[in-house]
């Protein structure tokens, strides 16, 4: 199954690129991408859609661009594993 593919927890938009369709986070795009962020704090048509064409673009130019953006499986396993302890141990010296 391609990256992106499928819906991701919580994503709420879709990029389309040459029949490509890549589920994503607006969150995540607007605070890697002052691009992303003005589209979607103005008055663009984008704004307020679920799906976002983008002609002209080359999928495995996005697919980069959110391999940019969006961490790894394994940084996000030792990410989160860091969280999970680290919470553990504020609240086990919480008094």
């Amino acid at each position: 199954m391609a990256l992106y593919s499928v819906v991701a927890p919580f994503s709420d938009v879709v990029l389309v690129v040459e029949d490509q369709r890549f589920h994503v986070h607006r969150s995540t795009l607007a605070f890697c991408s002052p691009v992303f962020e003005k589209m979607f704090i103005t008055d663009f048509k984008e704004k307020d859609t679920d799906e976002i064409p983008l002609p002209g673009k080359k999928e495995s130019e996005i697919k980069e661009m959110l391999q940019m953006m969006y961490p790894s499986l394994e940084e996000k396993l030792v990410t989160k594993r860091k969280i999970v302890t680290f919470s553990l141990n504020l609240l086990m010296n919480i008094k």
